[in-house]
C-alpha cells in the first residue's frame, strides 16, 4: 500500500506540541492511503482515542488509517494499534504509523517525519509522498446531504435513547435513500448490489472553490419494502385515552462526505450513509447531555466549518441552550485535537461555512490575480475572508465622499467573517452616529456627507467591535515604500486588511510584496471608488483590485494607515 500525506497536516505535525499521540484519518482508494487529518489523543501514552466524538465530526468517507506521534524511543508504543486496525476501511490491510522526531530544543536538528506500515505485528518503514490543497480538490468530490428526521418519544433519558436507537436502525437500512435532484439519481444506503455503475466523478453537479460538489436530499422510503421482524406473533394495538407529554422534535440533517473522484458510486452511498449516522450520533450526544442538565429537550443545529489549515470540513453540533461563551472550553479542545493554533476563532457560530452564500457582494476579489511584478523578496497577504465594499452599494450614493466609510465596512466584514463578531458592517449613518456618541463629532455630523479618515476608522472599530488598531504615519506617498517591512509584519502577524487614507482618497490594503535587496515594494490595493456592478472580471481587469507600485500614491500627500489588531481568542 502506498501512502501520501496532506502537506499542511505534515507541517502541523512537525510543529505540534510534545508529547502527543493522535489518530490519522483519511481516504483509501486504489491501494493508496491519503492521509488528510489527525485527531490528537490527550491521554499520554496508550492506544489512540479513535472513539472520540471528533471522529463523528469528520466527513463521511474519512476513516482511521493509523497513528502519529513524537516517537523518540516510543515507536513500540505507537505500534499498539489494535483499536485502529479494527476500524480500518476496506482496502487498508495495514495501519499507517507516522513518527516525528527531533527539533525539540535549541541546537536540535529540524524535526523530521518517518512513515511505517504496521501489520502482522511488524513495522515496515516506507517512503511517502505529500500533496497540496489543489491536488486534493482536483481528485475528490464533496458530497452534501440535507434533510430532516422526526424524533418522537416520551420525556426521559431512556425513551430518548430508544428513539435515537430506532432512528439509527432506520438510517442503517435500505429504506434510507439519497436523491440527487440535479441528476435525477437515487442511491440507497446499505445496498451495494443496486448501486449504479460508474465513478463518483459523475456526481459532480457544480464546482465551488475549485472543488467538485454534489448535493443530495435524504429520503426515507415508506412503501415497497418489508422491514424484517422476528416471526412468532401478531401485532397488538392497545388504545388508551388520556393526556400525556410527548417529545416531538425535528432533527436537522446537514452533513458532508468526501470520496475519491475515481471511486465507484457504491462508495458515495456508503460515505453518505456514514455521514448521516455520524451526525445522528452527534445530535444524540448533545441533546441527551442538555436533557440531563435541564430536564427538557432543546433543539440542536449542525454547523459546518472549513478551516483553511485542514484538508477536510469539520461539522459540529451546537445546542440552542449554549452560547459561544459557554462553548469556549469545548472549542479550545477542538483546536487542540486538530493541531490548530488557539489564537483565532475557527469554530464559533459566525465561522460557519455557508455553501450557498446569498450575499449580494463579492468576497476575496484578490484571489486569482497575477503575482506582483517583482518575483524576488517576500509577499504577505490578508488571511481569511472579507467583503468588497465600494461606492454606490446598498442604494447609497456616496460617490465623492464615502471611500473611507466603504473601507471601514470592508475591515468590519473581515472581523465578522472570521467569527470575531456577529455584528454586520456598519452603515454610513451608524458610523456617523458612533463618532457622535464617543464625542469625536458634533450632532450635526449625522446625515452629512463629510469625510472621515484613518483615525475615525480606528475609533469606530474600537467602539463598535472592541478591536484596537495601530496608526502608522507616513510623511508622503513617496515614503510609503519605507513602511513595507512594517506591513509585512502586520500581514504575517495579524492578517487583517488595512485602511490607508491620504489627501482626499482612502483605499484598502490587502497585501504587500517587498524585495529587501532592491528596496522595491508593491502594494495589493482594493479600491472603494468603484461604482460598477458586482463583476469580478471587470474589477480585476480594470485594476480596481490589483498590485500597485509606489507611483500609485500621491507623492506629496500625507498618509495614515489604520492597522487593526485581531484579538487572540477562540
Amino acid at each position: 500500500m502506498k501512502v501520501s500525506v496532506y502537506a499542511p497536516l505534515l507541517s502541523r505535525l512537525l510543529a505540534g506540541p510534545r508529547p502527543y499521540v493522535g489518530t490519522l484519518v483519511g481516504l483509501v482508494h486504489d491501494d493508496r492511503a491519503h492521509v488528510l487529518g489527525c485527531l490528537l489523543d490527550h491521554v499520554e501514552g496508550g492506544t489512540p482515542g479513535v472513539g472520540s466524538e471528533l471522529l463523528d465530526a469528520l466527513p463521511g468517507g474519512l476513516a482511521p488509517l493509523g497513528v502519529a506521534g513524537d516517537s523518540d524511543g516510543r515507536l513500540e508504543e505507537l505500534a499498539l494499534l489494535s483499536t485502529v486496525i479494527s476500524l480500518l476501511p476496506a482496502g487498508a490491510q495495514r495501519a499507517v504509523v507516522l513518527s516525528v522526531s527531533g527539533g525539540e530544543g535549541e541546537g536540535e536538528p529540524e524535526p523530521t517525519a518517518a512513515l511505517f506500515l504496521y501489520g502482522d505485528g511488524e513495522l515496515e518503514r516506507t517512503e511517502f509522498e505529500t500533496f497540496g490543497a489543489e491536488q486534493l480538490r482536483a481528485q475528490t468530490v464533496l458530497l452534501r446531504l440535507e434533510g430532516a428526521l422526526s424524533l418522537r418519544c416520551k420525556p426521559g433519558c431512556e425513551p430518548l435513547a430508544e428513539a435515537f436507537d430506532r432512528l439509527k436502525r432506520t438510517l442503517d437500512s435500505p429504506v434510507t435513500c439519497f436523491v440527487q435532484p440535479e441528476a435525477n439519481r437515487l442511491l440507497r444506503a446499505q445496498d451495494d448490489e443496486s448501486a449504479p455503475e460508474g465513478s463518483c466523478s459523475e456526481l459532480a453537479g457544480r464546482r465551488s472553490a475549485g472543488r467538485a460538489q454534489a448535493l443530495f436530499k435524504l429520503m426515507l422510503q415508506r412503501t415497497g419494502l418489508v422491514e424484517s421482524r422476528p416471526a412468532g406473533g401478531a401485532p397488538v394495538i392497545e388504545y388508551c385515552r388520556g393526556r400525556q407529554q410527548l417529545v416531538d422534535l425535528t432533527l436537522p440533517i446537514s452533513c458532508v462526505a468526501l470520496v475519491a473522484a475515481a471511486a465507484p458510486l457504491a462508495q458515495a452511498a456508503a460515505a453518505l450513509s456514514e455521514a448521516a449516522l455520524r451526525q445522528l450520533a452527534q445530535l444524540r450526544t448533545v441533546i441527551t447531555d442538555v436533557y440531563r442538565e435541564k430536564e427538557r429537550v432543546v433543539p440542536a443545529e449542525p454547523l459546518h466549518f472549513n478551516p483553511e489549515e485542514c484538508g477536510h470540513y469539520v461539522t459540529l453540533v451546537y445546542s440552542a441552550a449554549s452560547d459561544d461563551e459557554k462553548l469556549e472550553s469545548y472549542r479550545r479542545n477542538v483546536h487542540a485535537a486538530l493541531l490548530l493554533a488557539a489564537d483565532r476563532p475557527l469554530f464559533r457560530r459566525a465561522n460557519r461555512h455557508r455553501f450557498d452564500d446569498q450575499s449580494p457582494f463579492l468576497t476575496n476579489v484578490h484571489v486569482g490575480l497575477s503575482a506582483p511584478r517583482q518575483t524576488a523578496g517576500q509577499t504577505a497577504l490578508v488571511r481569511g475572508t472579507y467583503v468588497y465594499h465600494h461606492y454606490m452599494q446598498d442604494r447609497m450614493d456616496d460617490s465623492g465622499w464615502g471611500c473611507a466609510y466603504r473601507s471601514l465596512q470592508t475591515l468590519a466584514s473581515w472581523f465578522q467573517r472570521q467569527g470575531y463578531t456577529g455584528r454586520a458592517p456598519p452603515t454610513h449613518r451608524e458610523i456617523q452616529q458612533c463618532l457622535v456618541d464617543i464625542g469625536d463629532k458634533p450632532a450635526s455630523f449625522v446625515g452629512s456627507r463629510q469625510w472621515i479618515g484613518s483615525t475615525e476608522v480606528s475609533y469606530c472599530l474600537q467602539h463598535l467591535y472592541g478591536v484596537e488598531s495601530r496608526i502608522l504615519h507616513v510623511s508622503s506617498g513617496a515614503d510609503l515604500g519605507s513602511k513595507a517591512r512594517a506591513l509585512l509584519r502586520h500581514f504575517n502577524d495579524e492578517g487583517t486588511p488595512v485602511m490607508i487614507g491620504g489627501g482626499v482618497l482612502a483605499h484598502t490594503l490587502l497585501g504587500v510584496a517587498f524585495d529587501e535587496a532592491s528596496g522595491e515594494a508593491s502594494f495589493l490595493v482594493l479600491d472603494p471608488h468603484y461604482t460598477g456592478a458586482e463583476n469580478l472580471t471587470t474589477i480585476q481587469n480594470k485594476g480596481w483590485c490589483g498590485w500597485k507600485d509606489g507611483q500609485f500614491w500621491d507623492q506629496t500627500a500625507y498618509y495614515n494607515l489604520c492597522m487593526p489588531v485581531r484579538p487572540r481568542c477562540v
